[in-house]
């Protein structure tokens, strides 16, 4: 009952802020607050968005109420497809970035890190947990070293949230991968 009251005065207080902002729409980031969203924007009679990272269980869709949001913003096709099937809107956004919009436009971290120019850079930015998936980008850097040889691999980012992922863990991994040479940690950065 508690919990009930304490989403009940949730929505109450968030109405209040929207109401106060003169907020037109809505985006939420977390699909287990969705139904924060869909109260509030069936309330104010505004549009609303829920931007999903990970694909979602069929538990997960009904328990969250996904079916009702306005719309769904999903980072790939992968993510989207369960989706296709209901009558809510998908959108797909890539989570990512266009990489003409800032090829060779800055050498500095090359040169920071003594990579040369010409060589190939691929890269990783996330906080060290499971579903980001930093063991796999490593199994994939070992999988394109055999094929260029000329490659360095960066994991920027760090273990935030204090998961069994760390940068010792990695750089172990990468050992054993054989790509600990071509491996660049270079913890968090706010660049």
């Amino acid at each position: 009952a508690k919990n009930i009251f304490s989403r009940y005065y949730t929505v109450i207080r968030l109405l209040k802020l929207i109401r106060e902002k003169n907020i037109d729409i809505l985006h939420c980031n977390a699909f287990r607050l969705t139904p924060y969203l869909i109260y509030c924007c069936q309330i104010l009679k505004i549009p609303g968005f829920v931007h999903l990272h990970d694909r979602l269980t069929v538990r997960q869709k009904k328990s969250f109420f996904l079916e009702k949001a306005g719309t769904i913003l999903a980072v790939s096709d992968y993510v989207r497809q369960p989706f296709q099937s209901l009558s809510v809107r998908t959108e797909k956004i890539y989570n990512g970035i266009v990489i003409q919009d800032y090829a060779n436009k800055d050498t500095s971290f090359k040169a920071e890190f003594n990579i040369p120019s010409g060589v190939l850079v691929i890269g990783m930015i996330a906080n060290f947990t499971q579903n980001k998936r930093p063991e796999k980008f490593l199994e994939v850097a070992a999988w394109v070293k055999k094929i260029y040889p000329q490659v360095r691999f960066v994991i920027v980012g760090s273990n935030t949230w204090n998961s069994a992922i760390t940068m010792e863990t990695l750089q172990i991994k990468a050992y054993e991968l054989g790509i600990s040479e071509e491996l660049i940690l270079t913890g968090w950065r706010d660049d």
